[in-house]
């Protein structure tokens, strides 16, 4: 499935390379879109799924009041069993991550509940379509014959704020975050656990939906590139607080390397 927009109206559709076969899904451009911040507190955003992936993101920075979005960018979700090993099927939706054959990876309690928390979140915000699979005539593969849109409704969870009833509070976070904010911490114990982080980055050039992201799917925003300029208290209130909130809890997970000296006068 190569989840491509057909944005180019002038085209014909076997000039785009639709065959008889393909099968097209008719769905608005502009979704809604569940972000956890770098405090760890979810949004509720509208998002164009149908642009790259840095241009959504400065849309979402400007709502925020965020200057300098070319400093953060999207990653998906992660639970520990993602780094313990490389799974090819990252460029699926969190939705669909309860599928991920984690078997012997998560051998102790802990992680399993772990999973089972992340699991439980991103079911609770997903709303996927549903895709009837039959076998094709030699009965050896499958193929899709109709996609329907299960009618679920989608509650929205009480940690959860639209982006401006937050906009104005961004500049100070909650002292205690959500419980389902802590769930989504991970603490990598290795250095290729530690690589294994970025692993979630989604492409820049290519658009949400390309990569698999379906509405009221979980995201998580976050600094990526650490070096930063043009830093004015006057004006970048919000994106410093966001800056040291994820620096702070960088730090409590381990995933940034210091002594506590260090992490003492931070």
């Amino acid at each position: 499935m190569k989840n491509q927009w057909l944005k180019r109206t002038r085209t014909t559709l076997d000039q785009a390379g639709i065959q008889a076969d393909t099968l097209l899904h008719f769905t608005p451009m502009h979704k809604n879109l569940r972000v956890q911040l770098p405090d760890l507190r979810y949004v509720d955003s509208r998002v164009d799924f149908s642009i790259p992936t840095f241009n959504a993101v400065v849309q979402l920075c400007d709502d925020l009041g965020i200057r300098h979005a070319e400093e953060l960018s999207f990653s998906r979700p992660l639970i520990m069993a993602h780094l313990k090993q490389n799974y090819p099927n990252l460029d699926i939706s969190p939705f669909q991550r309860q599928f991920d054959q984690i078997g012997p990876i998560a051998q102790n309690e802990s992680t399993l509940n772990q999973a089972t928390n992340v699991s439980t979140l991103t079911r609770a915000m997903s709303a996927q379509p549903f895709v009837d699979f039959a076998p094709s005539s030699n009965g050896t593969t499958n193929r899709p014959i109709v996609a329907i849109a299960r009618n679920i409704p989608v509650e929205k969870p009480s940690y959860l704020y639209p982006v401006e009833a937050v906009k104005g509070t961004l500049m100070t976070s909650p002292v205690t975050p959500s419980a389902e904010g802590k769930a989504t911490l991970l603490r990598p114990k290795s250095l290729i656990e530690k690589a294994r982080l970025n692993a979630g980055w989604l492409d820049s050039n290519l658009s949400i939906y390309e990569q698999g992201v379906r509405e009221f799917d979980l995201l998580l925003l976050r600094f990526k590139y650490y070096n930063f300029y043009d830093l004015n208290p006057k004006l970048d209130a919000v994106r410093i607080n966001q800056l040291y909130e994820q620096a702070k809890w960088s730090l409590i997970t381990e995933e940034v390397d210091c002594t506590e000296e260090e992490m003492f006068l931070f």
